[in-house]
């Protein structure tokens, strides 16, 4: 993302609007911004069939910033082939506590033993409900694996893998919009 690039923020409480540099934006303020307009962007194509995009841009500048991120067939496979999600679905079955858990991984030095539970048992939750567990199973300890001999905290496995769903889900959305 270069350096000029503005997101506009408009608060529905207040009524304040802002402009911000994204490079100026903390990773943590990006986390928030991105789980907020994946879940209004996922509402507001529910219900009007209209995607915006604002989570393009900010999902763009996630993965920059969080990256590089471990990756096998195996994962492609699981997300790409056989998952049948979109953005409404990991909205819904993630919610926007656990996305924001799982954006905000990449970011972490030391991560808590609980955190990465709570993450692994979200993403087993989510697979679960797509009849795809050991799937993930498989695959997480293939990236887990690959992680290690690369060197890379195990941690950003689970970022993998929601980089890929959040992936899959904006573009469906996008293509679906024509854009």
């Amino acid at each position: 993302m270069s350096d000029d690039t503005i997101i506009f923020h408009n608060d529905l409480e207040t009524g304040f609007i802002a402009s911000y540099k994204l490079s100026t934006v903390s990773d943590e303020s990006l986390v928030t911004a991105l789980v907020d307009a994946i879940s209004i962007e996922s509402l507001n194509f529910s219900i009007s069939g209209i995607f915006d995009g604002y989570s393009v841009v900010l999902f763009n500048e996630w993965v920059a910033r969080a990256g590089p991120f471990t990756y096998s067939y195996e994962l492609y496979q699981l997300i790409y082939e056989k998952a049948k999600i979109g953005l409404e679905d990991v909205v819904e079955k993630i919610g926007e506590d656990g996305l924001y858990l799982l954006l905000s991984l990449p970011f972490k030095d030391d991560v808590l033993d609980e955190e990465k539970e709570a993450a692994n048992e979200l993403l087993e939750m989510f697979f679960n409900e797509l009849g795809l567990l050991n799937e993930y199973r498989k695959t997480l300890g293939i990236l887990a694996e690959e992680a290690s001999r690369k060197g890379r905290p195990v941690h950003k496995v689970y970022s993998s893998f929601i980089a890929h769903i959040l992936n899959r889900a904006i573009n469906e959305l996008v293509v679906s919009n024509g854009e």
